[in-house]
């Protein structure tokens, strides 16, 4: 009897333990419940993540993409510019030393010029005290040089202004001196009858130098 009756209550404090495991069970089962739901957040988080990384990662490339095309055209660009600007470069360089060259030219031009005219009127002042009609080997001479040296100014683009013989223009003849007309000749209006220095133009028309010259004086009308 008293067996049977420590049988049933140490089957009892055994069951009591096993309830106790079970709730203990029970427990645990119930926060690996919370912690699977918790797992699943952090996975379905972890997830939401990924996908926000990877449509941020494709706007990235994107951007990339667009950032280095933008950067290509603008080096683009530049490069043009660059080019452009040493072509303006060397075109001004070109342009620069194409002036300092027609510098050079006409200084060179002026001097030539200048020696020439010089030339041509020591020339005409030496012929002039050689008489025209003298047979003397040295007047000829000095008026072949003269005549070379009017050619060489020709090839400057300079030019005699043919004056004798015509009427006085002011601007092309200064006059020096008038004189008495000769009865017995014709002459047309303040007629140029002698050149003193000869007078020179451009090809253009500008004058480079007028002629100091002699006219004929014109008689006052009489009322």
């Amino acid at each position: 009897m008293d067996w049977k009756f420590w049988f049933q209550r140490k089957k009892t404090a055994v069951e009591e333990k096993i309830e106790e495991l079970q709730m203990q069970i029970a427990e645990i089962d119930k926060k690996n419940d919370g912690v699977r739901d918790c797992l699943d957040k952090i996975l379905e988080g972890t997830r939401r993540v990924d996908e926000n990384l990877w449509e941020h990662g494709e706007a990235i490339s994107k951007l990339s993409r667009l950032q280095y095309k933008t950067t290509q055209e603008l080096q683009r660009k530049l490069d043009l510019l660059d080019e452009t600007v040493r072509g303006m470069e060397e075109r001004q360089r070109q342009q620069e030393e194409a002036l300092h060259r027609q510098r050079i030219w006409e200084a060179q031009r002026k001097n030539v010029t200048d020696f020439c005219i010089r030339w041509v009127d020591d020339m005409d002042a030496l012929c002039a005290k050689i008489s025209e009609n003298s047979q003397d080997s040295w007047y000829q001479l000095l008026r072949n040089w003269q005549e070379q040296l009017l050619l060489c100014l020709e090839t400057m683009g300079i030019k005699e202004i043919p004056v004798l013989g015509t009427s006085f223009h002011p601007h092309l003849c200064e006059a020096l001196d008038r004189v008495a007309a000769d009865g017995d000749k014709a002459y047309v209006p303040y007629e140029v009858v002698d050149v003193i220095r000869r007078g020179f133009v451009f090809y253009d028309g500008t004058i480079l130098r007028k002629a100091q010259v002699i006219t004929i004086k014109e008689e006052e009308k009489e009322e």
